[in-house]
């Protein structure tokens, strides 16, 4: 049997399956109570989207399940999805909001206590991580001495990665390039903030810089770098963090290539 995709489910030889797919789905979104025979029809294709390789059924599959969730106050199909999913950071909100209470005794029993236990894996300075950053943090770990491009979207972990990276290369001269003033502010303020005991400088204009060789970090746009690489010529870093670095030229030209 051929697998189910979005774009077979809206072709027109699908257009009665899909109608009434539609039907389905909006009745999450109106004012009306869910009865119990469309409770059992919205769980189903939840199940089916969620079972299927394409990632646009996958993505309505978890969009129906949190408004079910927040329909019908039942957060188990969407605590199903997150589990199998890898989205530990849902798992663990919605045992801190006690969103099984009212269940069938799922709270303090074994199960409960035992996802607990798995979420706490995931769990770093007090942050609970996807499965996916846990995997991204261990890549980085691994080839922490090797040139890489981390590419991944927006929140998914790259200053907390910039933070570890801070605190594993403990003592040395560590360059964080951002794109922007503004992103440099946010940058600086997050390794404050971060607290990493070896740390004792931040730099984050030449005019700071000394000739002192106490390790730092340096938190620099490419305009500032440029600029104390010409005052310091035998400045050297034992590490370079590019953030953002498809933003690093900048449409109008005004940053150049670093020397």
């Amino acid at each position: 049997m051929q697998e189910l995709t979005y774009n077979r489910l809206i072709h027109h030889s699908f257009s009665k399956t899909y109608q009434s797919f539609k039907e389905t789905y909006n009745q999450l979104f109106d004012t009306s109570e869910i009865e119990d025979h469309q409770r059992a029809k919205i769980l189903a294709i939840v199940v089916l989207f969620s079972n299927q390789s394409d990632k646009l059924l996958n993505k309505l599959a978890y969009r129906m399940a949190l408004a079910y969730g927040l329909k019908t106050f039942d957060y188990k199909p969407l605590y199903d999805i997150a589990i199998n999913t890898g989205l530990i950071p849902v798992v663990a909100l919605l045992k801190q909001v006690n969103a099984f209470s009212v269940d069938n005794g799922m709270q303090d029993s074994f199960i409960s206590n035992l996802m607990d236990s798995y979420v706490d894996n995931f769990r770093v300075h007090n942050i609970v991580h996807t499965e996916q950053q846990v995997a991204l943090n261990g890549f980085f770990s691994q080839h922490s001495q090797d040139s890489a491009t981390v590419v991944a979207p927006t929140s998914y972990g790259k200053s907390e990665l910039i933070m570890s990276a801070i605190e594993y290369a403990k003592n040395k001269n560590i360059c964080v390039l951002v794109p922007s003033k503004s992103l440099l502010a946010q940058t600086r303020k997050r390794i404050l903030d971060a607290k990493i005991e070896w740390v004792s400088r931040i730099i984050s204009h030449p005019e700071m810089c000394s000739n002192s060789e106490e390790p730092s970090v340096y938190v620099l746009t490419q305009e500032r770098l440029t600029r104390l690489l010409n005052q310091y010529k035998t400045l050297t870093f034992d590490m370079v963090i590019v953030d953002e670095a498809h933003n690093i030229l900048d449409k109008d030209g005004r940053n150049g290539p670093c020397k």
